[in-house]
């Protein structure tokens, strides 16, 4: 070894200096759920000691615990965000749920062991505007057409389309394999009647169905409208506009009215969604939140019990399933526990509505807050702490949760939470010191807003935007104070780091430096055609979402204004777009696949593609992090991901303790 020979012994690491010139994400994998979101507008139904409750974008099976409450077994989500009719046939749980472009999808779990398992997914060539029905035999489902006038036979071993059954159609549902068909009698274009016919059980080998060869027909009398019917323990429910009858089935041959309930002139413009019954007792459930409860006696039906819930919201149908002593309702935005013992007081409310919670982005977290009804809490969650679920504030509850009261912003240590307390006509902000999670109350800043208005934090400035897009700035140091204000719609900053505050006002894109922000530091003129949402892309680069009536268009222009690098067009109303750290994501609904774009260098190049059962709202990548949070219409989501970039973006640095032969070194 020559003597001037210098071996330098060290380990090297290859360091990512700019992780947004991203040239290909190679990998995702899922990390974990921050938090779900809830919207229950489809069935609830109970097999066993299981609840199976359909979500508008997801499946969840439930565990009936001794006390009466629930606890998650599995959830399977979906991108079909419209349940159209959910049933249990023997140990099968099936689920029909129709998307926005009109088409239907079967999808069949095997329930017989828990958690459940997905059997298959199908097309059905079912393609109407009515909801669906069934009627099931021993080794086929029919699915009714009405545009056809007929049934598409679904084939329970070979879970398969396989035949379609001529002239029946119509609102149906079967007992032990007799169809049961729901008719409307008109006369002279004038609806004068309605009834439900029984026929003989269903011969799988027919293909062609007589409507005339019937057992019995029974009338209803007009105008009773009939909007869904259910069978539960051997009783037939024709659930109408208030009005509910009631047949035994005990006794084929003699069917038997055991209760009519008629409640058309005591609420209107109501329909029954949701109805069981236990011995003597019928549980009902109305479209507007409305638990009425019957008893049956010899000579009459008694009304018993109305409980008005104020937190129902959206109609759906099959959503109330009793299993003694316990009532299980779902209200649309969550899924209620009553025992009926003190049904004023559910036991537990179970779900969390996306529509009461919202987010906070930070360059370095995702933050989320929602209310939590059963605590009466609202709760915050960070996408990458350890334990997503960081610390809670007591919150009265002003009206219904269907729309959010509170709004927050996260600055390093600093909660600031926008809120009205119960006793205040206006909007005030409480200022929280955050140590380990632990919340230390410090100050309260006023407004005389009397409406939710967003909050913002950059620095040591709180900015808050209203609803007629006045900007407030305050100083949010030790000791608090109002700065300034103006107007103009603050933009989102995407992650990016910057010394301004860039605000859009009328045709303007507006600069102020954060530490002289009460002067604009210079002003750019947007075009006319620009008028739309507009997200800071990095230093470079700004981008704006134009709304039509039947797509959405995505633009990307220098700060010139006048050299628009691209254009994408969302079929489905553009709601997956986005920018976030240099990164263009489209997460339109109708498509299989989340697309991700990375924006460099005056181009947007594709950098990678995922399949998504689910459908995701936004999705933002955090590089320096190797994560991704999906905002999803279930949940928060957060994937590990792995990329390469080019060459350019990497340099060798070396640790510090480096060892020299020989030392002292000769000649330099």
């Amino acid at each position: 070894m020559k003597k001037f020979f210098i071996l330098l012994i060290a380990l090297s690491y290859l360091v990512i200096c700019n992780a947004s010139h991203i040239n290909e994400i190679s990998n995702f994998e899922y990390s974990h759920k921050v938090m779900d979101h809830d919207m229950y507008l489809g069935s609830v139904l109970k097999y066993e000691n299981r609840l199976f409750i359909n979500n508008q974008y997801k499946i969840e099976e439930l565990q009936i615990l001794e006390d009466g409450a629930v606890e998650p077994i599995l959830m399977y989500e979906t991108k079909l965000n419209n349940s159209k009719s959910d049933f249990i046939d023997e140990n099968r749980y099936y689920s029909i749920r129709r998307n926005e472009l009109g088409s239907h999808r079967l999808l069949i779990f095997d329930i017989s062991s828990s958690p459940m398992n997905l059997l298959s997914e199908i097309g059905l060539p079912y393609n109407g505007p009515y909801s669906v029905s069934h009627i099931i035999t021993d080794n086929y489902i029919y699915f009714t057409d009405y545009q056809i006038e007929g049934s598409h036979r679904f084939n329970k071993e070979t879970m398969e389309i396989d035949g379609f059954l001529t002239g029946l159609y119509g609102g149906s549902t079967s007992f032990q394999g007799m169809p049961i068909i729901l008719f409307h009698h008109y006369q002279d274009g004038n609806f004068i009647n309605v009834s439900f016919r029984f026929y003989n059980e269903l011969q799988d080998d027919i293909e062609l169905f007589d409507f005339e060869d019937f057992n019995d027909e029974i009338f209803l009398g007009a105008p009773n409208q009939i909007l869904s019917m259910i069978i539960k323990n051997n009783k037939l429910f024709l659930l109408g506009r208030m009005v509910l009858y009631v047949y035994d089935l005990s006794d084929i041959e003699n069917i038997e009215l055991i209760a009519f309930i008629d409640e058309r002139e005591t609420i209107i413009d109501n329909y029954f969604t949701g109805v069981d019954i236990y011995e003597n007792i019928i549980y009902t459930s109305t479209a507007t939140g409305i638990i009425m409860i019957y008893e049956l006696t010899e000579d009459e039906v008694i009304n018993i019990l109305n409980y008005f819930n104020e937190l129902a919201f959206g109609s759906y149908e099959n959503n109330l399933v009793f299993s003694s002593p316990y009532l299980y309702y779902t209200i649309g935005t969550m899924l209620e526990i009553f025992n009926v013992s003190d049904i004023d007081h559910p036991i537990q409310y179970y779900g969390r509505n996306n529509l009461t919670s919202v987010y906070y982005i930070t360059e370095e977290d995702f933050y989320m807050a929602s209310y939590n009804l059963q605590s009466g809490t609202v709760d915050f969650f960070s996408a990458f702490n350890e334990e997503s679920y960081m610390f809670s504030i007591e919150k009265e509850l002003l009206n219904n949760p269907t729309s959010f009261i509170c709004n927050f912003c996260i600055n390093e240590d600093l909660l600031c939470f926008y809120h009205r307390p119960p006793e205040n006509e206006f909007y005030v902000i409480d200022v929280y010191q955050i140590t380990d999670n632990n919340l230390n109350y410090l100050y309260q800043i006023s407004t005389n807003y009397i409406v939710p208005s967003s909050v913002y934090t950059k620095d040591n400035l709180l900015f808050i935007q209203n609803d007629i897009n006045e900007i407030k700035v305050y100083n949010i140091d030790d000791d608090p104070e109002y700065i300034t204000s103006f107007f103009g719609k603050i933009l989102d900053s995407s992650g990016i780091e910057s010394d301004y505050l860039i605000y859009k006002d009328n045709n303007h894109l507006c600069f102020r430096e954060l530490d002289n922000i009460e002067e604009i530091a210079y002003s750019i003129q947007i075009l006319a055609s620009e008028q739309g949402y507009s997200n800071i892309i990095n230093d470079e680069f700004v981008s704006f979402l134009n709304s039509g009536t039947m797509q959405d268009r995505f633009s990307v222009y220098n700060y010139d204004l006048f050299n628009e690098l691209m254009s994408l067009t969302d079929t489905y109303y553009g709601k997956g777009l986005n920018t976030f750290k240099g990164f263009l994501t489209d997460n339109c609904q109708n498509q299989d696949y989340s697309i991700y774009y990375n924006i460099h260098n005056g181009e947007i190049n594709e950098i990678g593609q995922q399949y998504e059962q689910k459908y995701v709202g936004r999705a933002f990548i955090y590089p320096e992090l190797h994560k991704m949070v999906q905002y999803a219409y279930s949940g928060i989501h957060v994937y590990d991901i792995e990329y390469t970039v080019s060459s350019s973006d990497q340099v060798v640095e070396y640790e510090r303790d480096t060892y020299v032969y020989p030392n002292p070194v000769n000649g330099g």
